[in-house]
Parts: C-alpha cells; sequence; structure tokens
C-alpha cells in the first residue's frame, strides 16, 4: 500500500491513459471502490506525467515513419545508461519538444564540439567523482583513514538543507529539468568551498580549517550522494560502500537532514574504505 506508480506518457496520449484507463481499471475492482489511502491488496491509480515529444536529430522519428529512433542497444554501444538518464532528464520534455542529438549517431556533427548527451553526465564523473576522491584521499592522508569528527558549520548546513528542499520541491513537482541545476549549483559549491579552504589550510598550514573543511565536505558529499542517486545509482551506491554504512539507511528519505555521523556505528572512530589511486566513483 506504499507503493506508487507513475506514468510518463506523450500529451497526445493523455485523451486515452487519463479518461478512459482509469474507469477500465477501477472495473477490475468487482464494484469495491477505489480509496484515497488504498489498503494493502487494493489497487491504485498511476500519477500520470504528460510530456512533449523527443526529436531525433531535429525530426520526428518513430518506428511507424522513415526515421527510425535509435534502439536502446544502439545507444549503450556510445553511453552507459547513466549518461543517458541524466541527459534525457534534463530536456525538460514537459515544456517543449526538444531534439536527441547523439554525436556518434549524427552525421552533421561538428567534430570539434562536445557531444551534447554528455554535458549533464560530467556534472558527476568530473566535478562530484572528483569531491568525493578529493574527501577520501584527505581522510587516508591527514586522518588515518577515519571519517573526522566534528560539527558541520552553519552555512553549509544551511546551503544543503536549501538543496534538499529545492530538490524536493521540484521533484514533486515533476519538473525533472529542474533537478540538474540544484544538483549543478549545490556540487560546485561544495567543490569550490574544498578548492578555496584546502588551499588556505595548506598556505596557513592549519590543521583545524583542514579538519572542518573536511568534515563540511563529507557532508556535502553525503547530501549530494542521496540527491544523485536516483540518476547514477551505480557511483551513488559505491560512495556509501567506501563509507561503510548502510545503503537502506543512507538513502531513506526520513533521514535526508541528518548528517553524515547518524549513518556512523562510532561516530568519533568511524573507518572509511581505502580507497586506491585513481579509483573513480562514477564513470
Amino acid at each position: 500500500e506504499d507503493a506508487c506508480v507513475y506514468q510518463f506518457i506523450g500529451q497526445d496520449n493523455i485523451y486515452f491513459y487519463g479518461v478512459a484507463q482509469m474507469p477500465m481499471f477501477m472495473a477490475q475492482q468487482d464494484g469495491e471502490k477505489l480509496s484515497v489511502h488504498p489498503e494493502k491488496g487494493q489497487l491504485q491509480l498511476p500519477t500520470l506525467v504528460a510530456n512533449h515529444h523527443i526529436l531525433f536529430l531535429d525530426k520526428k522519428a518513430s518506428s511507424s515513419s522513415e526515421i527510425k529512433p535509435p534502439m536502446a542497444e544502439d545507444l549503450l554501444k556510445y553511453y552507459t545508461a547513466e549518461q543517458l538518464r541524466a541527459h534525457f532528464l534534463a530536456l525538460a520534455l514537459a515544456n517543449k519538444s526538444v531534439s536527441f542529438m547523439p554525436k556518434p549517431l549524427n552525421p552533421n556533427a561538428n567534430e570539434k564540439e562536445a557531444d551534447p548527451v554528455l554535458a549533464q553526465g560530467n556534472l558527476y564523473t568530473n566535478v562530484l567523482n572528483r569531491l568525493a576522491r578529493s574527501c577520501f584521499y584527505s581522510a587516508q592522508q591527514y586522518f588515518d583513514n577515519v571519517l573526522p569528527f566534528g560539527t558541520v558549520s552553519k552555512e553549509i548546513k544551511e546551503i544543503s538543507d536549501k538543496a534538499i528542499l529545492d530538490y524536493e520541491q521540484m521533484m514533486y513537482r515533476f519538473e525533472l529539468h529542474q533537478i540538474q541545476n540544484v544538483l549543478d549549483t549545490y556540487i560546485r559549491q561544495a567543490n569550490k568551498y574544498w578548492a578555496r579552504n584546502t588551499d588556505l589550510a595548506s598556505k596557513n598550514n592549519d590543521e583545524q580549517l583542514r579538519k572542518q573543511t573536511l568534515i563540511d565536505c563529507f557532508h556535502m558529499l553525503r547530501v549530494a550522494t542521496v540527491l544523485t542517486h536516483p540518476i547514477m545509482p551505480t557511483g551513488s551506491e559505491k560512495t556509501v560502500e567506501y563509507l561503510q554504512m548502510d545503503k537502506d539507511k543512507f538513502f531513506n528519505w526520513d533521514n535526508i537532514f541528518e548528517d553524515i555521523y547518524y549513518f556512523a556505528e562510532d561516530k568519533e572512530n568511524h573507518q572509511l574504505k581505502q580507497l586506491a589511486q585513481k579509483e573513480d566513483f562514477y564513470v
């Protein structure tokens, strides 16, 4: 009874799925009324999310037209499923039709230009991956691979909580393209904070600043890992594996505002998994 189905459909199909499908489902209940809060075993109607049409190389493509859309097996020769998911979520199909322009399948692509399909995924494979590696390598170098214990600074906690609330609001509204904006802003903030403060700590030989920076950035990594999980589950789950924390507890939205120490059995002496050189979380 705690399940929910979200049905993503094209706007031109709303007349069937929104009007005809629902009573057809309801008729299967043998006269029983559908409840707003269903009991176990009762049918639950899906929540419809209508989108515009996705184009392929600026043209409408379908199995019945001259231009055929690429199949998943074709795309997976060039991209990971996670790269494709990040790209498709960012296309804002709820607002307008958008063209899918994979460079390897585009005969008119400019060789010198970047592949537009990889644009969103780079946030995770480059920026978030760098933050995660930096946190783990610093903990190994300066703290014997133990998660440094302390209180997350007020500034970072407020920035993180705002990102969480913005993310939740966008998800609730099905504004999936805005999710990428929220994550982009937050993850880049974390990297800038890391770069600025670790540079200052090194220049001034300030061990307290180094420790506080790592405490704050592990918290930002914790939040970014949860928010990224629906888009990049492999890298997110690998991060939790190296944090050596319980995945079910870590990704439970009921715990979203908890700091990273909530998931450590021994808060003041939590051992991290050793990260090898050049090991990546997001690829």
